[in-house]
């Protein structure tokens, strides 16, 4: 699970790199 959770985690920060407006998503989200 913890590879899992690496991933998601790493994906989602990825996505917020390339996308800002998706951190108020993914904070709410999260």
């Amino acid at each position: 699970m913890e590879k899992h959770g690496d991933i998601t985690r790493k994906t989602v920060n990825e996505n917020a790199c390339v996308n800002p407006p998706l951190i108020k998503s993914n904070a709410t989200y999260f």
